[in-house]
Formats: C-alpha cells, sequence, structure tokens
C-alpha cells in the first residue's frame, strides 16, 4: 500500500509540474464569435480592439482600445500583458510593439478617434493611461 501512494505522489507532482509551468499565451481574437469582455457587444471590426492577458493566464477580449483602457484600469495588478490590434495588418501585437494615435477622420467601434499602429505616423500620438478619461 506505501507504494502505491508514493507511486500517486509522483504521478501528481509531475501533473502539476508539467501544467503549472506551461507558457501563458494570449488567445487570438476570433471575429464574428467574440464578445467583449468589457461591454459584451460582438467583436466584428478587425481593424480595432485588443487583449489583455491576466497573471492567472486568462485572456480578455474587447472590441475597441477604449473597454481594454476601461478594463486595464480596474484590474490593476492582475494584468500581466497588453496586446492591440494593429490597424493596418489586423494582427494582435503586444503593447511595446505598437504605438496609439488620434486620427480625428476615424471613428472605432465604441466612438473615439484610437487607432493602434506599429509602425510610426504623422497622426498625434496618444497613451492608454489618456483613453477614456
Amino acid at each position: 500500500m506505501n507504494k502505491w501512494f508514493r507511486a500517486l505522489g509522483v504521478v501528481l507532482f509531475s501533473f502539476m509540474f508539467l501544467f503549472g509551468c506551461t507558457e501563458q499565451k494570449v488567445e487570438e481574437i476570433h471575429y464574428g464569435k467574440d464578445y467583449c469582455d468589457h461591454c459584451k457587444m460582438q467583436i466584428t471590426d478587425k481593424r480595432y480592439g485588443g487583449a489583455i492577458l491576466t497573471t492567472e493566464g486568462r485572456t480578455l477580449k474587447f472590441d475597441s482600445i477604449e473597454c481594454l483602457a476601461e478594463s486595464k484600469h480596474s484590474l490593476k495588478d492582475h494584468v500581466k500583458e497588453v496586446y492591440f490590434v494593429d490597424f493596418e495588418s489586423s494582427q494582435l501585437l503586444p503593447q511595446s510593439k505598437i504605438q496609439l494615435y488620434k486620427n480625428e477622420s476615424m471613428h472605432g467601434p465604441m466612438g473615439t478617434r484610437i487607432q493602434a499602429y506599429s509602425k510610426e505616423m504623422s497622426l498625434p500620438k496618444t497613451n492608454l493611461d489618456e483613453v477614456g478619461r
């Protein structure tokens, strides 16, 4: 019986080690299927939006930069990494590879004029802390 408990302990420890050490990755946005974790609207526009990877490994998806900004503020210490959809390529990229711009000639899904680009643009820059405030 003692050998059985020891074997069970080794198996349980192995599972905890394997699953506890998996790399946390942000999930892709499935347009037309996923809903914004902030406003609950369906995510349809491939040029806007973003995601937050939480410290718990959960991916929160957003239809606009404004919704992401509001959620980031309320989550505070639970944000591991922030991602934005590049306006031109529709790729979900980490915040370190994106710059936010205010474009007065375009309206986003929630009405503001904030867009994310992975390259320099000749538009006024803004930052996430200024969005929605």
